[in-house]
């Protein structure tokens, strides 16, 4: 239970879903968290919200960050490592997904669900990677999906982005397999998030 004491971890999409409720479990942790996400007002909700589930001393901080800006990414990613320091662990859980037939949904969809779940975990990775490296020490987590290795219905595009989550990790676990770096990739199935509910 000791593990997280006193360790930083950078939870992308930690506004709500997945990446909240993993922010709430390791501040309980003793971590200190730092959550990311493109909208400032869930940042914001989520601050107040885990200011009141976790009790005592919250060492929690928030970014705004739209991880398929590499420009900003780049620049955020400097901000967080300078204060309050390079990562321990870093958990991707942003993505998003469109349901549609392939036929009807449209590129803009196709391009964000491309954007946020896969390009974004790319650009992610090669912003905090040489940070990790120079800290002699880290763990990547990148959340994909069942949907990345079994097709599912309607969900064409997002499988596709999913799938290439999973093969960008495996690549970079061999890459940085000696170093003191790790890389894990998460596939849930089905999960209750308010993403899910938008999807429904």
């Amino acid at each position: 239970m000791g593990f997280y004491l006193g360790k930083h971890v950078l939870i992308v999409g930690g506004s709500e879903g997945i990446g909240f409720s993993l922010a709430e479990l390791l501040l309980k942790q003793g971590a200190t968290v730092t959550i990311a996400s493109r909208s400032l007002e869930k940042l914001q909700r989520a601050e107040k919200k885990l200011a009141e589930v976790v009790p005592g001393a919250l060492k929690l901080f928030i970014k705004p960050l739209d991880i398929t800006i590499y420009s900003q990414l780049e620049k955020v990613i400097e901000e967080i490592c300078l204060a309050p320091g390079v990562p321990d662990l870093v958990v991707n859980s942003a993505g998003i997904a469109h349901p549609q037939y392939i036929d009807k949904i449209s590129i803009s969809e196709i391009n964000e669900m491309i954007d946020l779940n896969f390009r974004g975990t790319v650009y992610l990775s090669k912003a905090i990677v040489p940070k990790m490296l120079k800290s002699g020490r880290g763990h990547i987590v990148n959340v994909s999906s069942v949907a990345g290795y079994v097709g599912l219905f309607g969900y064409t595009a997002y499988c596709g982005s999913k799938a290439a989550v999973i093969a960008f990790s495996e690549a970079l676990r061999e890459e940085l397999i000696h170093t003191q770096i790790k890389v894990s990739v998460l596939c849930p199935p089905n999960t209750k998030t308010p993403g899910l509910q938008r999807e429904n």
